[in-house]
């Protein structure tokens, strides 16, 4: 998409692109977005929007510099279930001591890493079978699989490998993932205090990254508030001793803008208290 963004008195223009998939391993991957810089428009920004006529663009003035860069979010890292095939045992299965379809079905297992693989891949079949089903649903499997998969299930949760959250099976890693994204969603941004203000207030790290520009590189910071306000800061020397597991009471002066059409709130020459 079309894009107007600012490098220190021109305003530019951009093309960013679609996410798309950057793949680690073959069933591992993480969403990926080029900026790509091509010129620039004008020292204002009318001027600017004139340039671009009738084509359909986005104007983001937080999108600095002059120089291409690519948004990586490997933090963010996804398993591709469409990778695997129907037919085959996971790498970590094969030679486990006993064949996943012959698994005695009223057999006790043991916690040993070999049955948790076991009943892993008995239970994945569940996934691959309904790759294209929102629902964590038994229906659309085929019926040889329908009980190994319950009893698969079972099991793992027996061994408390896997537990029920608001209606599908998780282990406590995935659990505490979904727990943060909902935590995340319900922060609130907008503009927060006076602008101009200087402020006291008490912050910890929601996330952070960064990106090479013309200028060097620049951080993106976001902060939460004890009352759940999102903040942000951006710019090439973020306050260090601000961590993403206390929070910290710093100073620091506000100064209201907008990102993509939203108002937010960013610090600027924070300090520890």
């Amino acid at each position: 998409m079309k894009t107007i963004g600012f490098a220190n008195k021109f305003y530019t223009l951009w093309n960013v692109g679609s996410p798309y998939r950057k793949y680690v391993n073959e069933h591992s991957f993480y969403m990926a977005v080029d900026y790509t810089y091509f010129k620039n428009l004008s020292f204002d920004l009318d001027k600017a929007k004139e340039k671009m006529g009738e084509s359909d663009y986005n104007i983001d003035l937080n999108l600095k510099g002059s120089q291409s860069w690519t948004y990586e979010d490997k933090g963010n890292m996804i398993f591709d279930r469409s990778k695997v095939s129907d037919y085959i045992i996971p790498d970590g299965i094969k030679g486990a001591g006993r064949d996943i379809r012959k698994m005695g079905l009223g057999e006790d297992v043991s916690s040993n890493e070999n049955d948790i693989k076991i009943l892993w891949g008995m239970y994945l079949k569940k996934d691959i079978w309904n790759n294209e089903v929102f629902e964590h649903s038994f229906r659309k499997l085929n019926p040889h699989w329908v009980r190994p998969c319950v009893y698969a299930r079972r099991q793992l949760i027996n061994l408390g490998v896997i537990e029920r959250y608001k209606g599908q099976y998780v282990t406590e890693k995935y659990k505490n993932i979904l727990i943060e994204k909902e935590r995340m969603s319900s922060l609130t941004e907008g503009h927060f205090f006076e602008n101009k203000e200087k402020i006291e207030i008490e912050v910890k790290v929601c996330s952070a990254f960064s990106f090479e520009g013309m200028y060097g590189l620049t951080h993106i910071i976001s902060y939460e508030t004890k009352c759940g306000k999102l903040l942000k800061y951006m710019g090439a020397s973020p306050k260090a001793g601000i961590y993403d597991d206390v929070f910290t009471k710093i100073k620091a002066t506000v100064k209201h803008g907008e990102y993509k059409g939203e108002s937010d709130t960013k610090l600027q020459r924070i300090s520890l208290m």
